[in-house]
């Protein structure tokens, strides 16, 4: 379908590439990537394009917005939507996010119209390209910008010239891990990006510091999350760590015997361990209790995969520390919680631990310690654990397209240091557990 054949082909030959030579093929794919699509070359050059196709908008009043087609990739396309809104403060602007995703994002006062149109993970189904179709055609758009690698301008905007696509954004990323000094974050950059484009030829009406995306939550989520914890009785118990232990390929995945051992550490120093549910590998979280203890199942609770996603969101903010691999829900734990309503206030104090394999930690992952990292939207501290992994390269970014016999991406995680580090913030926030995390505003009720 579309590009898929060749694209799926390419990361393939890189796949193979790495298995028959795990370092040397890394290190020559990564040369030889860098050195042309990063190159400071091809990035300025693709960058002066796309201002060049966007000085011919003359009066912009319609701007559409396409996400990718995963979860994260609908919270990441928030980013680009903050920055035009900087530009463009009255503007109509659309946003093309998948279903899976609405529920996390409805009600951003930044979107215009929210169209959760997208069906197919990770690739676009023929409904998704006749979507992407049907909604250019729909309305006069005077920009459209696409962050899919699936949707061609010839074949899906043949008549548009003012429409941005997501190559240069790609070209970005690979030269930040390139020049390895700045931060790279994909929700960074693509903030860069579009703001950037713009500053090239007009000034910004509102400039407003960017720390991070959103999502946006319901008061039905926020009371399924709440009568989850009531109904185990954990609501008041003490302080919580969320693991999440669900990826969406083998290459994320944090190995069984990692998340055992790390199940073990984190029940000895906290009072409660939320285990969430598998969706992308069902039943993973029974296989991991089946390896603890009595007294450690006894410390443990599961979230169920059946918890909608928005309760799910909602229920992190309860916790402590956040820990997961590269998928999704980081990017939900990531983002900063607001009320749809305005009659919550979320804590957003949750440490977010991210663990990764394959994929490149410094554009997916977060970090409040170092100035090239990209710190989660939290009033928390944040954490990258970067396994051992020989053949880790820059193709690795696309985890979902990668074929690999050879399972080299975990090859060590430093347990030890990961518990302890979930221990000391424990340790430092005392008793504030006791404090209720969402509180009514009752003068708006």
């Amino acid at each position: 379908m579309e590009n898929k054949d060749l694209y799926n082909s390419l990361f393939h030959l890189s796949s193979l590439l790495t298995d028959l030579f795990p370092r040397r093929g890394a290190s020559a794919l990564d040369l030889s990537l860098t050195s042309t699509l990063g190159s400071d070359l091809m990035v300025r050059s693709k960058f002066k394009k796309d201002v060049k196709r966007l000085s011919k908008a003359e009066r912009t009043r319609r701007i559409l917005v396409f996400s990718d087609l995963n979860i994260g990739d609908a919270l990441f396309s928030q980013a680009s939507v903050t920055a035009l809104r900087d530009f463009f403060p009255s503007a109509e602007i659309d946003l093309v996010i998948s279903a899976a995703a609405r529920s996390l994002i409805e009600g951003n006062p930044e979107v215009s119209r929210l169209m959760p149109e997208f069906h197919g993970a990770p690739f676009p189904d023929q409904g998704d390209f006749d979507s992407v179709r049907r909604i250019s055609a729909s309305r006069t758009y005077d920009i459209i910008f696409t962050f899919s690698p699936f949707f061609q301008l010839k074949n899906h905007f043949p008549k548009h010239e003012s429409i941005i696509d997501f190559t240069t954004l790609a070209s970005m990323l690979v030269q930040g891990e390139r020049l390895k000094n700045g931060k790279n974050h994909v929700v960074y950059q693509t903030h860069r990006f579009v703001h950037g484009l713009f500053l090239r030829f007009m000034e910004p009406v509102q400039n407003v510091p960017f720390r991070g995306v959103s999502v946006t939550l319901s008061d039905e989520a926020i009371g399924f999350a709440e009568q989850f914890l009531r109904k185990n009785e954990i609501l008041d118990e003490g302080p919580m760590v969320f693991l999440n232990p669900d990826a969406s390929t083998r290459f994320t995945g944090i190995p069984a015997a990692v998340q055992v051992d790390l199940l073990k550490k984190l029940t000895r120093s906290t009072s409660r361990v939320l285990l969430g549910g598998g969706h992308s590998n069902p039943g993973i979280e029974n296989h991991l209790l089946t390896s603890l203890s009595h007294s450690e199942r006894s410390r443990i609770t599961v979230v169920p995969p059946s918890l909608p996603i928005d309760a799910y969101a909602a229920l992190i903010d309860f916790t402590q520390v956040y820990i997961s691999g590269d998928a999704g829900p980081l990017h939900i734990a990531a983002a900063r919680k607001r009320s749809r309503s305005g009659y919550y206030e979320f804590r957003n104090r949750t440490s977010v631990f991210s663990i990764f394999g394959a994929t490149p930690s410094r554009i997916y992952g977060y970090d409040s310690r170092y100035s090239n990292s990209f710190a989660a939207n939290q009033d928390s501290p944040s954490h990258i654990y970067i396994s051992q992994s020989p053949c880790r390269n820059i193709t690795c970014i696309n985890k979902m397209a990668k074929t690999c016999k050879t399972l080299r991406c975990f090859e060590f995680v430093d347990v030890e240091r990961i518990a302890e580090d979930a221990a000391a913030i424990i340790g430092r926030i005392g008793s504030e557990r006791a404090v209720p995390v969402l509180s009514v505003n009752h003068q708006s009720v």
